[in-house]
């Protein structure tokens, strides 16, 4: 177990982090409609670019349309390498907490009270770290996404 799993939550901070985690969750989303917006934005931009580059070869804008694929694949990289951490860390906290409930179900007795107690608590925040793990994935994964396609969809229109 953790230090942080093993201190009492009490509802006040537990309250405190859900509408944290809520609150990172709602940027994400604002960030995710920027995201979509600059997207459209570079597609437009650049279909326009290869549709001249289609009618004039010899005049097209091949610097732009070479920055098409890296691009991608650096922030979806990124992005990707975000999600497999988050991941590794989330089957790391259901072990931790698969084991301290194997371990009580293997005393051979019934649960105390406080064992019980113990158990909801250690769940709760359990929970808890998953919600706000989840919303920092959100987060973190489209970050490098956004940032591509926002920057794109700012670069390209001051060449326009």
């Amino acid at each position: 177990m953790t230090a942080r799993s093993s201190a009492a939550l009490d509802p006040f901070s537990y309250w405190d982090r859900m509408f944290a985690s809520w609150r990172m969750m709602a940027a994400t989303g604002d960030r995710a409609v920027q995201t979509a917006q600059a997207s459209g934005a570079v597609i437009a931009s650049r279909g326009e670019t290869m549709r001249d580059a289609v009618n004039a070869p010899w005049s097209g804008d091949y610097v732009e349309l070479s920055r098409m694929v890296p691009e991608k694949v650096a922030a979806f990289s990124s992005s990707g390498m975000v999600m497999m951490q988050a991941w590794a860390d989330a089957q790391a906290a259901w072990w931790d907490q698969a084991q301290s409930l194997s371990t009580m179900m293997l005393r051979g007795r019934p649960a105390t009270p406080n064992e019980l107690l113990a158990l909801g608590s250690t769940s709760a925040a359990h929970g808890l770290r998953a919600i706000e793990a989840a919303a920092r994935v959100g987060r973190d994964a489209l970050a490098p996404i956004h940032k591509a396609a926002t920057g794109n969809a700012r670069r390209l229109k001051r060449g326009a």
